[in-house]
């Protein structure tokens, strides 16, 4: 691994700040992502409600998916300044 350069997918803070916990089950320790990355970790049932919301807040938002129940969410970027 010697040069390798490993990183985590940093949402924006105002993403974190809004969403802290599950919308569904209130648990903590939500998984940040990619809108795109999103993708691939939900069913194939849910694909067209990620689509959706992707085509609604953009490609460049957050994506959150709770590892406890599998619900997920997006969140649009943050405009400020």
């Amino acid at each position: 691994m010697s040069g390798e350069s490993f990183s985590r997918y940093q949402p924006d803070p105002v993403s974190v700040m809004m969403r802290r916990s599950c919308s569904d089950c209130g648990k903590g320790g939500l998984e940040w992502m990619a809108p795109n990355a999103l993708l691939s970790r939900v069913s194939e049932s849910q694909r067209s409600r990620v689509h959706e919301g992707i085509g609604f807040s953009g490609p460049d938002g957050d994506a959150w998916l709770c590892p406890g129940c599998g619900a997920f969410g997006l969140m649009g970027p943050s405009n400020f300044g």
